[in-house]
């Protein structure tokens, strides 16, 4: 069986975002012209409650994106930062990794 983001358990330090439009509206903003999500459609599915981490999903990605929160672009395209999933596998083991080694005494909320 082929493993969806339906699939995918985003419990803590993971939450499923309900209403994405203000952070896919924030990544819009910071993502420069020579930024690898750059004119991609995407959607935020979930975000880390003690970070401002967020996976978007397109039709032809999967990312985590560390949002700056400065609501316009970056000049270094290195930033927001990024990483690309390869496979939703993969996303699924590193929420694995988050949940297992998640401390809430170091969270900040």
């Amino acid at each position: 069986m082929e493993l969806t983001l339906a699939d995918l358990d985003f419990t803590t330090p993971w939450e499923r975002v309900e209403d994405g439009a203000r952070l896919e509206a924030e990544l819009a903003k910071e993502v420069s012209k020579l930024h690898p999500l750059y004119g991609k459609s995407l959607r935020a599915i979930a975000k880390r409650i003690d970070r401002d981490d967020v996976i978007f999903a397109g039709s032809d990605c999967i990312a985590l994106v560390h949002l700056t929160w400065k609501s316009k672009a970056e000049s270094d395209p290195r930033w927001p930062t990024t990483y690309l999933f390869a496979s939703i596998e993969e996303l699924a083991g590193q929420l694995a990794d988050d949940i297992e080694s998640f401390n809430p005494a170091s969270s900040s909320v």
